[in-house]
């Protein structure tokens, strides 16, 4: 399960998931899926975990952040995670 303490050490996030098994919803993807994700980002074994138990067609992208936050603010993050995300949806819709 998805979840955990906050990045102030609290419990903030854990109490708005506590109730959603991410890694149970992994095998009900029916649509192609993207994986963004970095060694130094929140738990990359539970990403890889989710990532083997989708079975639609799928797609991966591991950058290197310094953390999870990175993905938030960096454009050396967000430009290639943006761009995948985009030739993503120009595949799916077959947009020229």
């Amino acid at each position: 399960m998805f979840g955990g303490p906050g990045a102030d050490g609290g419990q903030g996030c854990f109490e708005h998931t506590a109730g959603f098994d991410a890694q149970e919803a992994a095998a009900r993807l029916t649509v192609p899926f993207l994986l963004v994700h970095s060694e130094n980002a929140l738990v990359p074994p539970w990403a890889r975990t989710f990532y083997a138990a989708v079975a639609s067609p799928k797609s991966e992208l591991w950058l290197n952040s310094v953390g999870q936050i990175d993905f938030y603010d960096d454009p050396r993050l967000i430009e290639p995670a943006a761009d995948a995300a985009a030739a993503l949806f120009r595949d799916v819709c077959r947009v020229p």
